[in-house]
């Protein structure tokens, strides 16, 4: 048996024999394949390329019905994946190599596998390798035959025991050669690893650190050449090619006069190694490289001596035409453009690491990568009832050499400045033990190994924000968690906790989940690839059950305007916590079932709006406005607002102004200048008010605040935001046709009438949360009823919101009553944005079609009202409530109704919640404004639903 050992990719000029193209393929659902030998004889009935996965197409071999497929979908947590066949598998070729290899030695290369994998040449054993994410290498100079025909065979299984678990595993379980293989001919001695690491950057100057397979002759030479981008030599250095004592053959050299790599300038060199042996050449390797220096300070990260703020998305490896990851560095780099387009510079592997194709991409186009390694995603291993129990020693052996050999793997990439252990494990879960090895020997042993990189030791802990924990000092250079409950956080709700015991760089984690619907549009995209728009099909589905398919347009296209707006208070928001110094959202990209992230599945630019626009509020310099959580302004006032700057530009901005317009329908209304002191790097400049008094109206209105910022009046970074004003609330003669038994209506409109339950209203209009049968009678003889919260079956936990179906009254389920969208799209209960219709009920409030910022605190807290009650009627709502993608549940905040001869308005806004009146102007004016239509000539319902139907929607 040969030994399987993991290796790193370098660029050689070694012969090579490609292996990459076509394979014969079979899955072995019965596992005959070693008994019947197929790794040497046997017809394999399909056919499959490489690098690639098997799971990208369908195999005549997997025996599945339609039906089969769909079990194993949810069965594996594969929503996405048309064949998600988890059988053993095996991959067969054969290959010729030139006869006069047989003067040398023959290795095999493969990329990478997944997820283990067994090996024959010539129907000898090779081995086994449960190594996934790093390249195997095989010596075959026993078993090759050079000049003839050789069969490599390959048989790739899920294995017991041990094994590394990310995202290739959980969200898209594959089995494959997912990158490139070969076979090549070497010396005895020649170059196995080159890691090129920077030791200073003032001046730069590197170490170059190489091990060969074997120990040259005592004569041998090692020379070392950079060569810039053009391909010119820079600089150069050579010593004897014997190792040190550690097995090591050490380099310096200075770089006088090399550029850094940094995300706004990312300059690469390459560092070429040449062994010699007198005048004839043994081997040469490349790698490419980047100098920069990475490291903290108080609570800033430094790149390069300045500090840098991690604008980051979470990247959970969803590749819709490939399944696995493409084996394509223009694939990412793609991809990475986008990322930049939008503002990002930074990138986290969510429980998993980037290939090298990835990671080179982001090397020439200067994205930061966080490596998370991947441990325990599937929580088959890591959840709190496993983290209770000891570390078992052998898994503990084959975690610590996989760390290890992926980190040796990628050490060259300047792009990577953070690695991370584990992700989402709670300190409170863990063993002595368990606690021992991932929060302290893991992190001991990445700084020892690639100490050019910060090193976190858990993320996403459950809200850690301390650098210690009941077990003593955690060896973590950041700390990354959640901002409190990001799930239910309200908008417009600012600051996030101070977090004033941080005393380390501070990065939000997962930062502000926002979902919106899917996108049908996408659809046809997945035509002839191995995946499915499993989120569009559900979405089509439960439009089509609630007879909802032609809204199904302006649902999605309200859902990402919500998105944007949440995505925009949320990146401001972080930047405005002077404790923070990055973020990454849970997604920058999409899954077709949960649309999260600035980008779709097919990372594609934005349409819904523009990218300029996008980037004005996720770059290195932003504009931030201090408007003490409030959008909506009494008209004639005088504004409570401030601008800020944060600045985590390449340098400071000395002379610093501010020029801001005020616009109404395009033009300009006010405007004005706010010189501000120098903003240094890695600042955020103290707020400065504006001088402005909103125009004096009798109806509401609204406005953009546009800022500029310049630095000798040149453009450094612009931003905007809009707000609205109302007029002061107004009395009328409406009141006294209006009775009340609700406070907050009696309080708010002193001439309303008192109204007693249970007797004869002798006024045209009713205020009420409870609908009595005499009420309702006296509805049905012409009355006008004003039904706010209480009085109809809200869509709310453990509420029946169709008949027979009940909303769960789990946590998954618990966003019903929100302003943001539900988390991560998850449970099939939640609110996914709002369509506000032009209705004289809002009393001329502005609006795009949706509920903007002035609805939050009238929103925010409340549960919609279930309109499913009143079917076979349908009820087009003035605001609804556009439901989860997985049901879509017709519900509202507002709508209108006739019973009879009267007719009821009915609303499950705020209205009745203390907190919001005293800062928020738009609630008494939206609650006169409801009332004044329910009291006048204008409230006639289009709509009228008989007794016994509306009956059914009564709160019982």
């Amino acid at each position: 048996m040969c030994e399987l050992y993991a290796g790193m990719d370098l660029r050689t000029g070694r012969d090579r024999v490609a292996l990459d193209g076509e394979w014969v393929f079979s899955y072995d659902p019965e596992d005959r394949g070693i008994r019947e030998r197929w790794f040497e004889r046997g017809d394999l009935p399909d056919t499959t390329i490489v690098p690639g996965c098997a799971q990208a197409q369908e195999h005549s071999s997997a025996r599945m019905s339609v039906a089969d497929y769909a079990a194993l979908r949810a069965k594996a947590n594969a929503l996405d994946m048309k064949w998600p066949v988890v059988a053993p598998a095996w991959y067969r070729r054969s290959f010729k190599v030139p006869a006069d290899w047989n003067s040398r030695e023959v290795w095999l290369h493969l990329g990478a596998i997944m997820p283990a994998a067994e090996l024959w040449l010539n129907g000898v054993s090779l081995g086994n390798s449960r190594s996934s994410r790093t390249p195997i290498r095989c010596n075959l100079t026993s078993v090759i035959r050079p000049g003839a025909e050789n069969i490599l065979a390959l048989r790739f299984a899920w294995p017991e025991g041990p094994a590394l678990e990310g995202c290739f595993d959980f969200c898209t379980p594959f089995s494959g050669p997912y990158r490139h293989a070969w076979v090549e001919a070497v010396a005895p001695a020649h170059v196995r690893e080159l890691w090129i690491r920077t030791v200073g950057i003032d001046p730069p100057a590197i170490v170059a650190e190489t091990i060969f397979a074997q120990a040259p002759a005592s004569a041998a030479r090692l020379t070392l050449e950079v060569r810039d981008a053009a391909g010119a030599v820079r600089w150069t250095a050579e010593r004897t090619a014997t190792p040190d004592a550690d097995g090591v053959c050490r380099v310096s050299l200075a770089l006088l006069g090399a550029a850094l790599w940094s995300p706004t300038s990312p300059v690469l060199y390459t560092a070429h190694v040449i062994l010699r042996d007198g005048g004839r050449e043994l081997d040469r390797a490349d790698a490419r490289f980047g100098i920069r220096e990475v490291r903290s300070s108080g609570d800033r990260i430094m790149l390069n001596g300045t500090p840098i703020y991690l604008r980051g998305g979470c990247d959970d490896h969803n590749y819709p035409e490939t399944v696995c990851p493409p084996a394509s560095r223009e694939y990412y780099a793609r991809r990475l453009r986008a990322l930049k387009a939008c503002g990002f510079n930074y990138t986290k592997s969510c429980h998993e690491v980037f290939t090298e194709e990835f990671l080179e991409a982001a090397d020439e186009l200067g994205v930061m990568v966080c490596q998370e390694m991947p441990f325990g995603l599937t929580q088959r291993r890591w959840t709190p009832e496993k983290c209770g129990r000891e570390l078992d020693p052998a898994e503990a052996d084959f975690l610590r050499r996989e760390f290890a050999a992926i980190i040796r793997s990628r050490r060259n990439h300047p792009s990577i400045v953070i690695g991370a252990t584990i992700g989402e494990i709670s300190f409170d879960w863990m063993t002595e033990s368990v606690h021992g090895f991932f929060g302290r020997e893991l992190p001991l042993l990445w700084r020892a190994l690639h100490p050019g990189v910060l090193v976190m030791d858990l993320s996403g802990t459950g809200g850690e924000w301390r650098g210690f924990t009941g077990r003593g000092p955690r060896v973590t250079d950041i700390i990354e968690e959640c901002p409190g409950d990001s799930t239910r956080q309200e908008p417009l709700a600012h600051p996030l906790e101070p977090l004033a015991n941080l005393d380390r760089p501070g990065i939000y984690h997962e930062y502000d989940w926002i979902a919106s619907l899917p996108e049908p549009e996408l659809k046809a995209r997945y035509a002839g690839l191995p995946t499915l728009p499993s989120g569009i099909i559900t979405l089509e589905r439960a439009a089509k059950e609630a007879g909802q398919d032609e809204q199904l347009p302006l649902f999605v296209a309200n859902s990402r305007k919500l998105k944007r707006f949440l995505q925009k208070e949320a990146l401001e928001g972080a930047r405005r916590n002077p404790r923070i110094t990055g973020y990454h959202f849970w997604l920058v990209h999409a899954f077709s079932w949960c649309q999260e992230g600035a980008l779709n599945e097919f990372w594609d630019l934005p349409e819904d709006i523009k990218v300029e626009e996008f980037y004005s509020w996720n770059s290195d310099v932003m504009i931030l406005l201090d408007d003490n959580n409030r959008r909506t302004f009494q008209s004639g006032s005088s504004a409570p607002l401030g601008l800020q700057v944060s600045n985590f530009g390449s340098h400071p901005v000395s002379v610093p102004a501010l020029a801001w317009q005020m616009l109404a329908k395009g033009k300009a209304v006010a405007e004005g200048r706010i010189v501000l002191p120098a903003i240094p790097c890695g600042a955020l400049s103290a707020s400065r008010p504006i001088s402005l008094r909103f125009p004096a109206a009798e109806v509401p209105a609204q406005y953009e605040i546009c800022v500029v910022l310049l630095e000798n009046e040149k453009e450094i970074s612009r931003n905007r935001w809009t707000c609205w004003t109302v007029p002061a609330l107004k009395h009328g003669p409406w009141e006294e046709k209006i009775a009340t038994d609700l406070p907050f209506v009696a309080n708010a409109f002193p001439g309303i009438r008192p109204f007693k339950s249970g007797t004869a209203p002798s006024v045209p209009v009713v205020a009420a949360n409870c609908i009595t049968p005499a009420l309702l009678d006296w509805v049905e003889q012409g009355g006008r009823l004003v039904a706010f919260s209480g009085a109809l079956r809200e869509y709310r936990p453990g509420q029946e919101y169709r008949p027979g179906q009940v909303h769960p009254a789990d946590w998954t389920n618990s966003f019903s009553n929100l302003y943001r969208s539900s988390a991560w799209a998850m449970g099939p209960m939640g609110n996914m944005g709002t369509v506000m219709a032009d209705h004289p009920a809002l009393g001329g409030m502005p609006h795009d079609g949706w509920c903007q910022a002035p609805f939050v605190p009238l929103i925010h807290g409340t549960y919609p009202i279930v309109l499913e009650w009143f079917r076979p009627e349908r009820i087009e709502p003035i605001i609804r409530s556009i439901g989860h993608q997985s049901t879509l549940v017709d519900k509202a905040y507002l709508f209108e109704v006739g019973v009879g001869r009267g007719a009821v308005l009915a609303t499950s806004l705020r209205f009745n919640a203390d907190e919001i009146w005293n800062h928020n102007p738009q609630t008494a004016y939206l609650l006169g404004a409801l009332l004044a239509y329910a009291a006048g000539d204008d409230f006639h319902p289009g709509q009228t639903v008989p007794r016994k139907v509306f009956e059914q929607a009564i709160t019982r």
